[in-house]
């Protein structure tokens, strides 16, 4: 008997089909399973890639990708029924029901090439309307497995394309998906949808060129403003214009990069008393009367984009307050910073696009001790052809990623899949290829299957398990290499975690209690990760502590502390009367994967004395806030050996030290000069001073400094060790005190050989004369 189930353009059969190739797939073990394939509905060509997702009210396993012959086989739990969705780029969306007698016979899905629609939504006033959803519904009486309603969202260029597409006829929207507000007992959603298109497609259509004219208001903050404006606007009797509002105001412009006008962008002028959203005009002009007095702050959002102040200057930086009396503020132009896009596609091993295949634009910067790439926008999906365009990137340097839910069946318990890949198509980070995006730029990437495997592990706690805390999968880097975000996974209750899907290379586990009594628990163990299952047994512990004496070295002959409460990877010192008030702070940093970043430090116990504790690998410490910057740490010694420049290993086991001594000095050498070449336009520069020596040095190292130009021209770095430097002034330099670029010894290596030697004893006041080196 077999059941045929026909959806539209879309047919799904249950049955036994004795003598096709379902029929030869290998046995599976004893355990519940959905098994079939996916086939053309045209020619019955197997589709290979073909994503099948299972669902059973708010429970879904782990989604499986069809194998070269267009077969699946997917672990299910519970009782019957479950919903069975097969997506494939180029086809219509297929979903059936399957009940529980039905559930062990091979289920066939045969799928229709499916419609395209695509074009561009503009504003009312003629933008480009990017990040708008835009949406497809259908007309023609429902269909079982046909969707009724198809979605996308446009990109910075205000284009859409929507797939997979049943025939039928569709009516089309661009606007958002407001929550609901009522009015008269209707609900009121007019506001947030444009106009409507309706288009009729066929299997396979390739409709292009739809204009469409989003919303009049795009985002529930907008949506609510309509409103407002319209309720406003009927209490004011036909005819006669509204009294003017007394109080300044704010006029001023919404600017690209290039200076051109931004049309339609939403200005938000915020005060402590008032809250207001203009418009910009086809001139990119904005108003806003009628504020009380006080101090405003300007930001514009357009595109979709982050917000930007006015007077803003970076990112993560704030803007320029504007005082507001009684008359209007003019001239207040948001220059918007510079985006760039990177457009591509996304295809598998056999050179075919992979359908909602995730793409993530990864920013590197250098970051403590180490290159990181940290996800910066919004993850992209590729579409039904394997396109992706990753818009709204501040310009800099890149790691592209691409990722795919769900591994390729195989019903021999081989797990074969597309581990996240890297432009231009390698699972190994190290391997990736950095793109430097100051404009649009293209790059597509290929996959190919690996075999993932499984880490699995226990944590203890003594000899009990663990009750609660976090495991990490840290992928080992070399030297040099760029590290990217862990893996992480909950540890259940019997202490018991599961990281899936791994790809082969070199890992750390970390595992860290959490809760009363358990915070300070802690263990990690290096892996190697290949085709085999991983199970580990990892026993936490506290980690060792350190004690000792805090000294301080000065000109005053008393220093009086009061001790702080401990905060989380620094020591806290507050109040040290050495000619000024102040705090010192000092933070505990990994030299390795292995070691562990938080210690909870303690400085003054006693008046003179400090202690640590959870301090696990290979430790160093860093000096990061004192009164002033005169101050260094002179010398920070365990068991009698100086660590200040190398750090310790403190290794992994529970243990106490109890003999150590920091030194804290404010006789610190100094340098101090200007630019040879100054004319009057010069801007501002950068100087770092670091070892003439070329050896490793831990992160944020007592003998790197920098700093940047004063107004006049001048520098001065304060706070060195006794010892042999290079000084050099450079015209662009990422970071800040917290961190950046000039940590890097790779950039330090580059400016060796152009940077000035300089030779200091303690306590010593140079002056130099720097040649700037350009970047």
């Amino acid at each position: 008997m077999t059941i045929l189930l026909r959806a539209g353009a879309a047919v799904v059969a249950i049955g036994l089909c004795a003598g096709s190739a379902l029929a030869q797939q290998p046995t599976r073990l004893p355990g519940t399973y959905i098994s079939g394939q996916v086939l053309s509905v045209n020619d019955q060509i197997p589709l290979r890639r073909a994503r099948i997702e299972v669902t059973r009210g708010t429970w879904s396993p782990e989604p499986v990708l069809t194998d070269d012959e267009g077969r699946f086989s997917i672990d299910v739990e519970g009782a019957a029924p479950y919903s069975v969705t097969a997506t494939k780029g180029g086809y219509v969306v297929a979903t059936t029901t399957v009940r529980q007698e039905d559930v062990a016979r091979p289920l066939i899905f045969r799928l229709a090439r499916g419609a395209v629609i695509s074009g561009v939504a503009t504003s009312q006033k003629g933008a480009q309307s990017a990040g708008t959803r835009v949406v497809a519904k259908r007309q023609d009486p429902s269909v079982d497995g046909i969707p009724r309603e198809y979605s996308t969202t446009t990109d910075d260029r205000g284009e859409y394309r929507l797939a997979g597409l049943a025939r039928g006829r569709y009516e089309l929207t661009a606007g958002f998906v407001p929550q609901i507000v009522i009015r008269d007992g209707k609900p009121v959603q007019d506001v947030s949808r444009g106009p409507l298109v309706v288009i009729a497609v066929e299997a396979g259509d390739q409709v292009g060129g739809v204009a469409l004219t989003s919303a009049e208001a795009t985002t529930q903050e907008d949506y609510l403003r309509v409103l407002l404006e319209r309720d406003a606007a009927t209490v004011i009797a036909p005819g006669r214009a509204p009294a003017p509002v007394p109080g300044g105001g704010v006029r001023g412009r919404v600017l690209t990069a290039s200076r051109a006008p931004v049309v339609d962008a939403a200005v938000r002028v915020n005060g402590i008393n008032s809250f207001r959203t203009v418009r910009t005009d086809a001139g990119g002009v904005f108003s806003a009367a009628g504020l009380r007095p006080g101090q405003y702050m300007l930001e514009a959002v357009a595109n979709s984009l982050p917000a930007w102040g006015y007077g803003q200057e970076g990112l993560g930086r704030a803007g320029t307050p504007i005082n507001v009396a009684d008359r209007i503020v003019d001239g207040l132009d948001i220059v918007l910073p510079r985006y760039v896009a990177v457009s591509g596609a996304v295809v598998d091993e056999h050179g075919e696009p992979i359908q909602g295949a995730r793409i993530q634009a990864l920013q590197v910067e250098f970051v403590t001790d180490r290159l990181v790439a940290v996800p910066i926008g919004t993850e992209r999906r590729a579409d039904d052809q394997g396109n992706f365009r990753v818009w709204g990137l501040p310009p800099g340097t890149y790691l592209l990623a691409a990722s795919v839910d769900g591994v390729v069946s195989d019903t021999r318990g081989v797990r074969n899949g597309y581990a996240t890949t890297y432009f231009p198509g390698t699972t190994v980070v190290s391997a990736a290829v950095p793109l430097e995006l100051r404009d649009d730029a293209t790059a597509s990437i290929a996959f190919a299957p690996v075999v993932l495997a499984q880490v699995t592990g226990t944590a203890y706690d003594g000899d009990a398990p663990l009750v609660s805390g976090t495991a990490r999968l840290v992928e080992n880097q070399r030297q040099g290499s760029i590290s990217i975000s862990p893996r992480t996974a909950a540890i259940k209750s019997d202490g018991n975690f599961v990281f899936r899907n791994v790809a082969p290379g070199e890992y750390v586990v970390h595992v860290r209690g959490d809760g009363p009594g358990r915070t300070g628990l802690f263990a990690a163990q290096a892996i190697t990760v290949g085709t085999d299952r991983i199970n580990l047994n990892l026993k936490t512990s506290y980690g060792t502590g350190l004690e000792g004496r805090l000294l301080f070295e000065g000109n005053p002959e008393h220093v009086s502390c009061v001790t702080s409460a401990a905060t989380t990877a620094s020591l806290i010192l507050e109040n040290c009367t050495l000619r000024s008030n102040g705090s010192f702070s000092m933070r505990a940093l990994p030299l390795d994967e292995s070691a562990r970043a938080d210690a909870q430090m303690v400085l003054g116990i006693n008046g003179n004395e400090f202690f640590t504790t959870n301090l696990f690998g290979r430790i160093s410490f860093a000096l990061v806030t004192a009164p002033d910057d005169n101050w260094y740490v002179k010398s920070f010694t365990i068991n009698g050996t100086d660590v200040a420049d190398s750090g310790f290993d403190f290794g992994s086991r529970p243990g106490n030290i109890d003999n150590a001594e920091i030194v804290l000095s404010r006789n610190g050498a100094s340098i101090a000069g200007r630019r040879i070449e100054t004319p009057a336009n010069t801007a501002g520069y950068f100087v770092l001073v670091f070892p003439a020596s070329s050896d490793r040095l831990p992160p944020f190292s007592r003998r790197v400094k920098f700093t940047r130009s004063a107004s006049d021209g001048t520098f001065r770095i304060n706070g060195l060790p006794a010892g042999e430097y290079l000084v050099a002034a450079v015209s662009r330099l990422q970071g800040t005190s917290s961190g950046g670029e000039w940590q890097n010894p790779e950039l330090l290596d580059q400016l060796r050989s152009r940077a000035e030697r300089v030779i200091l004893s303690e306590g010593q006041r140079a002056n130099v004369s720097l040649r700037l080196i350009e970047r």
